[in-house]
């Protein structure tokens, strides 16, 4: 992954079991260093949790709300 240059959007399956805790998000997160990134999978606490790690970087995080769009 740390090949992988120049990402604008990523969709990051969150949520544990069979995707990514939020620890492997948010190091996953950093390491592709996309401009926005989008936590999907299983909505809970961890989305907003993720968002605030990623305050104060380069990085645009959008948490989802089911039935809402997003606007990018």
């Amino acid at each position: 992954m740390k090949k992988i240059k120049s990402i604008d959007l990523a969709f990051v399956p969150m949520g544990g079991k069979f995707t990514m805790d939020i620890n492997e998000a948010i190091e996953t997160t950093k390491t592709i260093n996309p401009k926005i990134v989008i936590p999907i999978h299983k909505l809970d606490k961890d989305f907003n949790d993720f968002a605030k790690e990623l305050i104060g970087g380069k990085i645009k995080c959008y948490v989802p709300e089911i039935g809402q769009p997003i606007r990018i």
